[in-house]
């Protein structure tokens, strides 16, 4: 990390988040997150990230639209929502929550390439931590331990342990998160609960309302509050009517079961189900997991990478 003259050790005085950030912000590469090429520390402690440039935000783009600009077309829309899953994906599988995806942290380079900036309200939601492996090393007269249930590892680096240790192996676990993170408009219903909360679908729910507003130039609500929000009341109420409204079915794939309101469609001489091979690839779907107010059945970003529909915009913009 380069440092001014003068700023030799002003890092240990930097506060836990910023350095965090920073060390984020310097180590992640990838084509649809914002590449930092340089950190400035000053003795004062004021921090600079010098990045590569872009050349205007999907905020700016939005409220170009919402100001009588010309609407993107769907195919724009698709192409930068697949960038978004991307590079929310690499973040993902590197352990790396944003916590803070909006519309103004989102930005697109003169080339049409997005990429996810700002990482200060970024966590690690994926740590590795040592766990004894049930086996001790022989050596140094110490007891050898049976099994992992009674084995205790003192933690480095306080000390060194000798030869006679028990045996260390790494292992991944993903921690909940406390601190609430975030603009109103993008922020999961979870984040209001009062409890811990899984980072990584925090992300997935902003990537739903992004897409939303770039998609109809408007947020679904001001905020995922039901007693502060009387349009999210009626989502939670009833989603299935905010869904057919703004995501509806492609009319291939819409059945006729009793009772539904898509019954006079094949009623009307539409003919037969479609095979699986037949069906328009949609939207409609995927957004139904995407904003899915239970945490616990929300898609992940894998899922959601996987998803026909995602992979056919990748397909086309391959070409």
């Amino acid at each position: 990390m380069p440092l001014q003259p003068g700023g030799q050790g002003v890092c240990a005085q930097l506060s836990r988040r910023v350095l965090m950030e920073m060390g984020i912000a310097m180590n992640v590469q990838h084509r649809n997150v914002i590449r930092t090429l340089e950190v400035i520390v000053e003795a004062d402690l004021r921090c600079y990230l010098v990045q590569e440039a872009c050349a205007v935000d999907l905020l700016s783009l939005v409220q170009g639209l919402s100001n009588g600009g010309v609407r993107m077309s769907e195919a724009d829309v698709s192409r930068y929502f697949k960038q978004l899953v991307d590079g929310v994906q690499y973040l993902h599988g590197a352990g790396i929550a944003h916590r803070d995806l909006k519309l103004d942290n989102v930005c697109v380079t003169e080339q049409g390439v997005l990429k996810i900036v700002d990482f200060g309200c970024a966590t690690l939601f994926r740590r590795r931590i040592q766990v004894p492996t049930g086996k001790a090393v022989a050596g140094g007269g110490h007891r050898k331990h049976k099994g992992a249930a009674g084995t205790r590892a003192r933690a480095a680096p306080y000390t060194v342990p000798a030869k006679s240790a028990v045996q260390l192996h790494s292992q991944y676990v993903e921690t909940l998160s406390t601190s609430v993170c975030g603009s109103d408009p993008y922020m999961a219903p979870e984040l209001f609960s009062g409890k811990n909360y899984a980072a990584a679908m925090v992300d997935v729910w902003a990537l739903g309302i992004i897409y939303f507003a770039i998609k109809f130039v408007q947020f679904p609500w001001a905020i995922a509050h039901a007693s502060r929000d009387r349009g999210f009341q009626k989502f939670i109420q009833c989603p299935d009517v905010f869904f057919d409204r703004w995501f509806p079915a492609p009319v291939e794939c819409r059945t006729a079961k009793s009772g539904s309101p898509h019954t006079d469609l094949w009623t009307a001489g539409l003919g037969k189900l479609p095979s699986p091979q037949q069906v328009r690839l949609s939207d409609y779907a995927i957004m139904r997991r995407i904003l899915d107010v239970n945490p616990a059945t929300r898609a992940d970003i894998y899922t959601i990478a996987n998803n026909s529909w995602v992979l056919a915009i990748g397909a086309e913009t391959s070409k």
